[in-house]
């Protein structure tokens, strides 16, 4: 198989394929924008439109964005087995970090959702990304012993090396033996190398993606191409030097390939001219299945010349694609403008019809006779307490033009069109915000509304989670797996913790972490409080159903929806204090041969509020002056549930 010819046919069908969808998305960024010509514009009429596509857009997005990163952790995985416990719970740290702090998660997601809204569909592009930065820094005054120490720290480079002699060695001529050691200073400048690897995620336009239209989804699909514009020494660092001849090589026949769909992003800041003087080549990434083995490949072109040529060690195409309202068996799906389109150009009519009418209303036309009156005065004597001349009475030399006022169905026809718009974007006003106009009176009737509006911004954060967001994770903990080589160290509830490549291998399963919007947690904060107080009647009624785990659990999770994220710093895990418990009892008896150590089981027993674990041993008496147990303050006296857990399994 001919692979220059194969990739360049299939670039050349997709993109054929692809015409009248990529004409619809430049459309759509003209509707987003508001240009003028998404309906006929009369000469000498207003050329107004109206915001329908981006006030949809620009209201969804913020409910989106809050759902998928306002959370502590993106996702939780889940361990299959008992035995993946471990593997999982430090892969589920490793990834949680690599997604929030090893990349910009929250544009990615904004960029990934934004195209999805208004173009059909968001793309991202993962890889495995390993990087080397060095840092340069100056020391001076060092002495040997210093020096050395620099000098033998591992990926460290000396660049400049400045030796002082203060003092020359010494030796005892009758003796032989030295009377003084040779003593220097050095000035020094290190390049230290920081060797990093961790998988790279990007949100990539929609217009540089190829993928061919009956494609049901990414893993099936025969053949996916990136279209990369990026200056040649970029190209070289990334694809090896080896690369360069052949992009030299390539670049004299290089053709701009951008869509118009490029333009019209900047188009409100008229930035064309910039895409014209970028000369800069166009490399193809494409991802695609060997007609004969199966093998999944990797060609990268540049002009007619293949820059590399290997095996995809992805497996599949490195991308993932969401889509706002999914047609089955379909990537593409529908956007934002697919539903705004029709009711955004019959709104922007209708409302240049009312501006027109004002206008003319502000701006009469008047009827005169120019021979009873100073034309020169009524025309540019347009000041306060002018004067103008007339011959009779004025109110029968100049009459104004009747304007007839607008019927009131027009109003009542422009409020139908808004409550069309808001059932066919899923985004209504009751949800944009508190408007009284709109709002119930009552907290329950308000709330219900906004539920109910939410509705398919729930549906569509359940499609962004199942398409995008998932496999985008499993894709992530994959990677880690594969090519993870070097520990890492991540701080996680302020504690440090170390993972190796070999201690993150395990089953699992991915749940991604959602939260529908701040009502959602006040909603939760009630619903704990309540739980709560259903526990210590339960308490109180003496029903054995309620354990210390059950009571942890709620106010954990009453905790978290206060926006706490260290939860360990409010409540202790009940398993926690039980065996911190047993381990007091058990280390008792050594406790009258060791006072130091009846001071620090003392000290843990305070700590971890188990002053009860030292009482049998005799621990109130004086361990040789140095341990004092004093009895709680509120011995004798009956505690609710949650500060009275015995941990025999259910309340006392």
């Amino acid at each position: 198989m001919d692979k220059l010819q194969y990739c360049l046919s299939q670039i050349n069908k997709i993109k054929q394929e692809n015409n009248a969808l990529n004409a619809d998305r430049e459309t759509a960024i003209k509707f987003y924008h508001g240009d003028p010509d998404i309906v006929k514009v009369i000469e000498n009429r207003t050329s107004i439109t109206t915001s329908d596509l981006m006030d949809v857009i620009e209201w969804a997005k913020p409910a989106l964005l809050e759902i998928f990163t306002s959370q502590n952790e993106v996702v939780t995985l889940q361990p299959s087995e008992e035995s993946d416990v471990p593997a999982v719970k430090k892969q589920n740290i490793l990834v949680n970090h690599q997604l929030k702090h090893k990349n910009k998660w929250f544009l990615i997601v904004h960029d990934w959702i934004s195209d999805a809204l208004l173009l059909k569909t968001g793309v991202v592009k993962y890889q495995w990304k390993k990087e080397t930065k060095f840092i340069e820094k100056r020391y001076e005054g060092l002495d040997d012993l210093e020096f050395q120490a620099k000098i033998s720290e591992p990926d460290t480079e000396i660049l400049e090396h400045e030796e002082i002699v203060l003092q020359e060695a010494s030796v005892d001529m009758m003796t032989g033996i030295e009377a003084s050691q040779r003593m220097a200073k050095h000035n020094v400048t290190v390049r230290y190398a920081v060797n990093d690897e961790y998988p790279l995620i990007e949100a990539v336009p929609t217009e540089e993606f190829g993928l061919p239209v009956r494609a049901k989804c990414i893993e099936d699909a025969p053949f996916v191409f990136h279209c990369i514009k990026m200056p040649k020494w970029k190209a070289v660092k990334i694809y090896g030097e080896e690369t360069k001849e052949k992009i030299e090589k390539a670049y004299q026949d290089i053709r701009d390939s951008r869509s118009l769909i490029l333009e019209n992003r900047y188009s409100d800041i008229d930035a064309r001219k910039v895409f014209d003087d970028d000369k800069n080549p166009v490399f193809y990434e494409c991802y695609y299945y060997d007609e004969e083995t199966g093998e999944p490949r990797l060609t990268i072109l540049c002009g007619a010349e293949i820059i590399k040529d290997v095996r995809n060690e992805y497996d599949k195409p490195p991308f993932h694609v969401i889509t706002p309202l999914r047609m089955a068996h379909r990537v593409n799906g529908l956007s934002m403008f697919d539903l705004l389109k029709k009711l955004m150009q019959l709104r922007t009519e209708l409302l240049r019809q009312i501006v027109d009418n004002l206008y003319q209303s502000n701006f009469r036309r008047y009827f005169g006779d120019p021979e009873r009156i100073n034309m020169n005065d009524f025309l540019n004597n347009n000041v306060t307490n002018a004067f103008i001349r007339t011959v009779g009475d004025p109110t029968t030399v100049v009459m104004p033009e009747q304007k007839a006022p607008l019927p009131p169905e027009v109003f009542s026809f422009w409020e139908t069109l808004q409550i069309e718009k808001d059932y066919h974007s899923g985004v209504p006003r009751a949800y944009q915000g508190v408007v009284p106009a709109v709002q119930h009176r009552t907290f329950r009737g308000a709330n219900q509304q906004v539920q109910l509006a939410s509705q398919r911004i729930q549906y569509v954060a359940r499609l962004i989670a199942e398409m995008g967001i998932s496999p985008l994770v499993t894709d992530v903990v994959n990677m880690n797996i594969k090519f993870l080589t070097k520990k890492a160290s991540v701080r996680y509830l302020n504690e440090w913790v170390e993972i190796h490549p070999d201690n993150i291998i395990g089953k699992f399963d991915v749940t991604v972490n959602i939260g529908i919007g701040t009502n959602n947690k006040d909603n939760i904060v009630i619903q704990m409080q309540q739980l709560l107080q259903l526990f210590y009647q339960i308490y109180a009624a003496g029903i054995p159903i309620v354990t210390p785990q059950n009571a942890y659990n709620a106010v954990k999770e009453l905790v978290e929806a206060m926006g706490f994220k260290n939860t360990s710093d409010f409540v202790t895990d009940p398993n926690l204090s039980m065996a911190i418990k047993n381990t007091i009892q058990m280390l008792m008896p050594y406790a009258s041969q060791n006072p130091q150590l009846g001071q620090l089981l003392m000290q843990l027993a305070v700590a971890s509020g188990n002053q009860a674990a030292i009482q049998p041993q005799g621990m109130a008496k004086d361990l040789k002056g140095q341990v004092t147990a004093e009895e709680p303050a509120n011995a004798g006296v009956a505690m609710p549930p949650i500060s009275a857990m015995s941990g025999r399994g259910f309340m006392p």
